[in-house]
């Protein structure tokens, strides 16, 4: 039924939505939609950025009541953004869950509007990420061939989230904090 990762999930997945805060931008919403024609329901996003070693990301977001959460990747390369294997292939990978915990540590309340902070390191192969409620540092996870230039958000759902999770905005500041790029 499918040949190859290119027929993959052909219909919309992560859609542009009204901000939650009723500002006049959209935001980007990450939910999962259960469709039996699709190989994978969970939905994504990828964002491509310019190649690092050490950088900073900041998400402005919305951890919706009642969702299943967000898988956040750094990857080293390209991979579809419905893809269940991406945590698999990426250098670091963080898992906010429907309580707004990353591991055992709280980030956001359910239905909070904040900034997640990944600073990455692949020399100290460490990322430290920094949430409304807390943070903690996650060590390297996957093996990376160059640096890293994609930031992979997706559902980790296997079954419904109509709440999904709300992107407001990403940005991406290359090479270690607090020195010139």
């Amino acid at each position: 039924r499918w040949a190859g990762h290119c027929a993959w999930n052909r219909r919309a997945g992560a859609r542009l939505m009204p901000s939650p805060d009723n500002s006049p931008r959209e935001s980007l919403l990450i939910g999962c939609h259960p469709d039996p024609d699709l190989y994978s329901s969970r939905e994504g996003a990828v964002w491509n950025f310019p190649a690092a070693a050490d950088g900073e990301i900041s998400l402005d977001m919305t951890l919706r009541s009642g969702t299943k959460g967000l898988q956040a990747a750094l990857c080293d390369r390209w991979i579809n953004p419905s893809d269940p294997l991406a945590g698999y292939y990426a250098g670091f990978v963080l898992r906010i869950d429907g309580d707004g915990r990353i591991g055992e540590t709280p980030a956001f309340a359910p239905g909070q509007t904040g900034t997640l902070h990944l600073t990455f390191s692949l020399a100290e192969k460490k990322l430290v990420w920094k949430a409304p409620l807390g943070s903690a540092s996650v060590p390297l996870t996957g093996k990376i061939t160059g640096q890293l230039s994609y930031l992979h958000l997706q559902s980790p759902a296997e079954e419904a989230d109509y709440a999904g999770v709300m992107i407001d905005s990403v940005e991406m500041r290359k090479g270690k904090p607090g020195t010139p790029c």
